[in-house]
């Protein structure tokens, strides 16, 4: 049976063979480097002896973490250095310049994938080539590794550590993988748990200042911050306590990533965030919304975000939620952007499926943005343009040349002539002014305690009522499930009479949750009754009398709570 293997560590220093290794060290079966015939200026003769001492070839050492194997701490990895009580392997002494805990190496969810952590206050390094040739970096926190990459740690100033994946796959292998992780993130303490951990000292309890807030989404919120120790400003993501294994799986996918239109990403820590470079732009939505943009400038923003997917989809990886709120405006002349807020949730489909979507949604996102419809038959033909028609005929015919010359979407789309032509023309249509969309309502985010959840609409007893909306045309339902009421989002917007797309896009927004354009009005996606009644509104459509009638706890009515929480969000 084929032994599942996590990651190699190979090295030429002696700690392979410290006793507290033992269960972790192999041998590198040998290899012959070369053809000792080959080189020979001359045969020898059948008659002459061979003198020649055979070269005693011996097997490199090296340790090896398999699927089967478990961390003493599960929690924090294997953790690499020089306290045997600390650590699972040692690799040197501290007189060495070898913390007790240096570093940790973890398996992410996703096959494949283990994400290194700095656990040392001197820092540990990575070996990178350059074009001027091989460069340490300092890792203050965590890098990702993937089963494409092996990557080369030197710790102690001359201890080098070779860390590499099999690139072992199969369904036996994800599985065992799967297991592991689990194991690995159960909640609670093992005995072996229990023991002390030295931690990393810190001077402060978080070495960054939150300075505002950007923006506030149901799973994260982005905030300007300010990193105390070197006063520059940066930008900080914070996830739910929900959302902690994506912000796990973001930052691994970040840390791999280096593009001029993909956010720079600097840091990540389980207490305060991910940490990205600072702009002082706004998310494009915000842009638009404050100063519409020309033609133009959305021009240069879809050949930016293309260039962006292109890099993205080349490494086998994908954003996941293209839309306004995923760009930032890094300069608005000329107008520069970049790409944040990866949509990392786990889903039952391949990479490619996926990575087909982030087209998909890129069209989406360009038609609501210029147009606020679905599609284009929607639009009204006077509103089309040629060079209009010209870009989005290009994404229909670089799909199949993309699928025909086994090439990426984005790729094949930036070598049509006649899309990339028109993206950099001079035509006079480029200073047209994007009106604001009168079909994209705003839909604004708030604390979901604002308004409470436990109040019925109509009789408290009864297990489900409804409410009317557009003169009684259209029924929502309305749910009580463990004495809190829920309403049917679906069928909000579907009374709103809203473009298919963009009652996806708000779907998303609101639950998370993805769906098709073609079956966007058959799931049932429920809402808090609080925040059912502010999307009401923002959609210009009544709610009923006895609801904004009804008195909540606070004292208030609901037309008094409404007013106060949209003259917040204003």
């Amino acid at each position: 049976m084929e032994q599942h293997i996590l990651f190699d560590i190979h090295s030429y220093n002696i700690f392979t063979e410290y006793p507290e290794n033992a269960r972790f060290f192999s041998l590198q079966p040998p290899k012959c480097r070369f053809n000792p015939c080959q080189g020979l200026s001359y045969l020898p003769t059948t008659n002459a002896r061979d003198t020649t001492p055979v070269p005693e070839m011996r097997p490199v050492p090296f340790l090896r973490v398999t699927l089967d194997d478990r961390p003493r701490y599960p929690s924090k990895g294997w953790i690499f250095g020089s306290d045997s009580e600390a650590s699972d392997i040692v690799i040197g002494k501290h007189s060495e310049g070898i913390s007790g805990t240096q570093f940790s190496i973890s398996p992410q969810i996703d096959t494949g994938r283990l994400i290194l952590r700095n656990l040392s206050r001197n820092g540990t390094y990575v070996e990178e080539e350059t074009e001027d040739g091989v460069e340490y970096i300092p890792m203050t926190r965590q890098r990702g590794i993937s089963d494409t990459q092996s990557l080369v740690i030197v710790v102690g100033g001359s201890t080098r550590l070779e860390v590499s994946l099999s690139g072992q796959d199969g369904t036996s292998y994800a599985m065992g993988w799967a297991q592991l992780y689990a194991d690995m993130n159960q909640d609670g303490p093992t005995l072996e748990t229990l023991k002390i951990i030295p931690e990393k000292a810190s001077t402060h309890i978080s070495p960054y200042i939150l300075k505002s807030l950007i923006t506030s989404q149901p799973v994260y919120t982005l905030f300007s911050a300010i990193e105390k120790q070197t006063n520059r400003q940066v930008i900080i993501k914070r996830y739910s306590s929900q959302g902690r294994d994506q912000a796990d799986r973001e930052a691994n996918l970040l840390s791999s990533i280096q593009n001029e239109h993909i956010i720079s990403f600097h840091d990540y820590d389980r207490e305060y965030g991910l940490v990205f470079a600072h702009s002082d732009g706004r998310l494009l939505f915000d842009e638009h919304k404050r100063n519409p943009l020309t033609y133009g400038k959305f021009k240069a923003v879809l050949r930016q975000i293309l260039d962006a997917l292109q890099h993205l989809h080349g490494l086998a990886m994908y954003h996941g939620a293209i839309r306004s709120e995923s760009v930032i405006v890094l300069r608005r002349s000329p107008i520069t952007i970049a790409l944040l807020n990866f949509d990392t949730c786990v889903r039952e489909t391949t990479r490619e499926s996926l990575i087909r979507l982030d087209m998909d949604d890129l069209l989406e996102w360009s038609i609501q943005f210029l147009y606020g419809v679905q599609s284009l038959t929607e639009i009204h033909p006077h509103s089309r343009s040629a060079s209009v028609n010209q870009i989005f005929s290009a994404f229909l015919s670089a799909r199949y040349e993309a699928i025909a010359n086994n090439l990426t979407h984005a790729t094949a789309l930036l070598r049509e002539t006649d899309f990339c032509s028109v993206l950099i023309d001079e035509s006079p249509e480029n200073t047209l002014t994007l009106p604001l969309s009168v079909t994209s309502h705003l839909i604004p985010s708030f604390d979901q305690t604002s308004l409470p959840d436990t109040e019925p609409c109509g009789v408290a007893e009864e297990a489900e009522t409804f409410f009317y909306l557009q003169g009684g045309s259209s029924k929502v339902t309305v749910q009580k499930i463990n004495g809190k009421y829920t309403v049917n989002l679906t069928e909000i917007l579907y009374a709103a009479h809203l473009p298919r797309a963009r009652c996806a896009s708000i779907i998303r927004e609101q639950t998370g949750a993805r769906c098709q354009l073609r079956t966007v009005f058959r799931d049932p996606h429920w809402i808090p009754l609080s925040k059912a009644v502010v999307i009401t509104q923002c959609l210009d459509m009544d709610v009923p009398e006895a609801l904004k009638r009804h008195v909540t706890p606070s004292g208030r009515s609901y037309t008094a709570e409404l007013d106060a929480l949209q003259d917040s969000t204003a």
